[in-house]
């Protein structure tokens, strides 16, 4: 396995964000993927609220939603929990999230993007995004640990 980790924290432009990439660095220590099992909420209170759980179902290739913290709801505007991340209104932001979860099933490589969004209401800022894969036996990618973070206009946000 490559170690990239110092490649993948300079990109990581979020404070809250390094500091779950670094969590997740250590649960994964020299093993390819971490455990689900082992993601302790406790050691991340700070983090809890702008967190999603998504489960990975195989063939077809499908992430449902099974944990979302506060901020991440009230970004969307609603609550997703049980729903499918394609389900036609779930992902309110058109860009390349599910790409990404497919690529990060495939290669068990964490992902993070920044960058401006608007919303259909008017609402815009920008969007920090750090998606981590665990394992459920230690091989596959089976849940994607996501940490969202809206910043809205100049200075505000969630």
């Amino acid at each position: 396995m490559v170690d990239d980790t110092e490649d993948m924290r300079r990109q990581v432009r979020h404070p809250r964000l390094l500091e779950l990439l670094d969590y997740w660095l250590k649960l994964r220590g020299g093993r390819r993927l971490p455990r689900k099992s082992e993601f302790d909420p406790a050691a991340v209170p700070r983090l809890l609220a702008n967190l999603m759980l998504k489960e990975v179902q195989h063939d077809p290739l499908r992430f449902r939603i099974r944990l979302e913290g506060e901020q991440v709801s009230a970004a969307r505007g609603f609550g997703a929990t049980g729903r499918f991340f394609d389900e036609p209104g779930v992902v309110v932001l058109k860009d390349d999230a599910l790409a990404a979860y497919a690529e990060m099933v495939a290669d068990c490589r964490p992902r993070y993007s920044d960058g401006a969004f608007s919303y259909k209401d008017g609402r815009a800022g920008r969007l920090y995004r750090l998606a981590l894969p665990f394992s459920g036996e230690g091989q596959t990618v089976d849940f994607i640990i996501t940490g969202l973070y809206h910043e809205l206009g100049r200075g505000g946000g969630w």
